[in-house]
């Protein structure tokens, strides 16, 4: 791939022009799909035109320079020749020179960027892979084909290819159902929850592809034609004889055994897609179910919390805990808006610092005085409960497992527990492992153990049975 792509044309995505240039590029994508032989003259003049605003509120930089320096430009047509020349540099564009006649320069876009230019639009804000009906093409093509009686290699070719892209676009949409789960099972912003359940998911997973297997794109109405004219076309030997010539025909260097056996593989490739195609979408379903109802709870749940004290106080411990290298900053901004006093509880063990760092097992917890009332009590069931909230299941059980490795169970004090965020993780780990969806039971022996600095309880996490 290295070979391919000139040596600095990544650099135009790390710029500090990147913003424009990207623009430009997608300027370039609308123009070259409406002119065939567009000159750089016509690309200058639709950059400032579709540009204008960008170009008025810009500042170039020249990136070939060691330090970057702002270029001075006076007006939008020396920045879009500036633009045009740079996208030559990085190597996106080339320039060509008609030398027999007028010496006219015209664009050319090489095939590894009009890739890259079409990666980015689909990335971008807006771009939206559409969806075109995979399931009826299938069947449309093979439908066709079979009632015309020719063009069978051609049907067979497209029905592959719509299959290939089915397969992909099913695992897209479960895969991507799960990566919006984590996000809104990690996120404690009630806007941005919102905003990724119907932006994310409700936008660009259900109605956009989900929605359409249900209903005009039902897998279920085409699969059974889909399969019955492919297994007829099979075991009749004139469309496999006609098959083979047209296959001959677009692949001349291949002897008729491999061409056989190719396409073969592309009848098993497209029955086997639908023969199990029951069960994809049946976890699909499953998911979606999942997701729905989990999201709704946590919707709820950040409502309720929202409108509280402790739901401040479970956002300021988030924000802090991300950003543990300002702590020191955020507390003072902390400090001075609120009444904050520290409390600490002195013991015999706590006056001094062991170098040995080895766990001891003690016969019972030490006896500490008892300072709380009922109401602090309440109050760190409550914070509990939030914690609990605010981590997810799918980081309690990777803690576990980054540290099981591949034992099949681990002691306590081979956790390490070294800081709170690890003490907490933990105890939810022991809290929450009568939960199905955690890879792991957790087995109690006598007694308490000391791990640096903490007191806990003497246990042992063992993973289940082909779960490691």
């Amino acid at each position: 791939m290295f070979e391919t792509l000139p040596p600095n044309f990544f650099n135009l995505l790390v710029s500090k022009n990147r913003d424009l240039y990207i623009s430009s590029l997608f300027v370039l994508r609308k123009a070259i799909r409406q002119v065939l032989d567009l000159t750089r003259d016509e690309f200058v003049e639709r950059l400032q035109i579709a540009l204008d605003e960008k170009f008025k509120n810009s500042n170039l930089y020249d990136d070939d320079e060691q330090e970057q320096t702002e270029v001075k430009l006076e007006n939008n047509s020396s920045k879009a020749y500036f633009i045009v020349r740079k996208l030559k540099e990085y190597g996106w564009i080339n320039i060509d020179i008609n030398t027999k006649n007028t010496f006219e320069e015209s664009i050319a876009v090489p095939a590894y960027s009009s890739m890259a230019i079409n990666f980015l639009y689909t990335l971008s804000e807006g771009a939206e892979t559409e969806y075109n009906s995979l399931v009826y093409s299938v069947y449309s093509a093979l439908k066709i084909a079979d009632s015309e009686h020719n063009d069978y290699y051609t049907a067979l070719q497209t029905a592959y290819k719509n299959t290939e892209r089915l397969n992909e676009s099913l695992s897209n949409l479960f895969y991507g159902i799960k990566s919006i789960e984590q996000r809104i099972a990690e996120n404690i912003n009630i806007n941005e929850v919102v905003r990724i359940h119907f932006n994310e998911y409700i936008e660009k997973l259900h109605d956009k592809f989900y929605h359409p297997y249900k209903t005009f794109d039902s897998i279920q109405r085409y699969r059974n034609p889909i399969m019955k004219i492919l297994k007829a076309w099979q075991i009749d030997n004139g469309i496999r004889k006609k098959m083979l010539q047209l296959a001959k025909a677009k692949l001349p260097d291949m002897d008729n055994g491999k061409l056989f056996e190719y396409i073969t593989e592309l009848y098993q490739y497209i029955l086997q897609t639908y023969e199990n195609i029951d069960d994809k979408m049946a976890l699909i379903d499953k998911k979606i179910f999942d997701y729905t109802t989990n999201s709704i709870n946590k919707i709820k749940r950040l409502v309720n919390i929202d409108e509280s004290y402790k739901g401040k106080l479970t956002y300021l411990i988030n924000v802090l805990t991300k950003n543990r290298e300002q702590n020191d900053e955020l507390l003072d901004a902390i400090q001075d808006a609120f009444a904050l006093n520290s409390l600490e509880i002195a013991t015999n063990e706590g006056l001094y610092s062991k170098r040995d760092i080895m766990p001891t097992i003690v016969a019972e917890m030490p006896e500490i005085d008892d300072l709380t009332t009922q109401e602090d009590i309440n109050e760190a069931n409550e914070l509990l409960k939030q914690l609990q909230q605010g981590i997810s299941l799918a980081q309690i059980r990777d803690f576990i497992k980054s540290h099981v490795g591949e034992n099949s169970e681990i002691n306590i004090e081979d956790l390490d527990i070294s800081n709170d965020n690890d003490l907490i993780l933990t105890i939810l780990a022991m809290l929450r492992s009568d939960e199905k969806e955690l890879p792991f039971v957790v087995e109690f022996k006598e007694g308490y153990l000391k791990v640096h600095q903490y007191v806990v309880p003497n246990l042992k996490f063992i993973m289940k049975e082909g779960k490691h």
